[in-house]
């Protein structure tokens, strides 16, 4: 709660109500561990603390899912550097992007996000000095 912001205290409470109910029934991950086979949990904190998106690979096929590590299918990608107000630590959050954004462009792994156009399917794609969501 500490590294909280004040505008997100709230929301912080009511997360840690509502896991103090469930947590016997939670099993911890990290960043880098392969929760069963061909499921990888990848660290894109910066939007929230401890944020992870998560890779399903099957031999050569793969996708990342990115949930909110990347908020809008054109600001998120043109400008990763941008700050915005919904990150909890804006400075981890570019960090993010910027790392995550380099290795799907040179991966070229499909990903799906909440955040980007219906059915949130895509790519991403090196354009000049930025990136490019392309959509599937």
């Amino acid at each position: 709660m500490s590294k909280l912001p004040d505008t997100r205290q709230s929301s912080g409470i009511g997360a840690q109500r509502r896991l103090a109910t469930v947590k016997e029934m939670i099993k911890t991950i990290k960043p880098g561990d392969e929760i069963i086979s061909g499921l990888r949990a990848f660290d894109t904190a910066g939007h929230t603390p401890g944020h992870l998106s998560y890779e399903i690979a099957s031999k050569s096929d793969r996708l990342m899912i990115i949930g909110d590590a990347l908020l809008h299918p054109v600001v998120s990608f043109q400008h990763p550097a941008w700050r915005g107000d919904v990150d909890t630590d804006p400075d981890q959050a570019v960090r993010t992007r910027k790392k995550l954004l380099d290795k799907l462009a040179q991966d070229k792994t499909p990903i799906i996000g909440y955040h980007l156009p219906t059915p949130g399917l895509g790519a991403v794609e090196r354009k000049g000095a930025a990136y490019a969501f392309v959509q599937a």
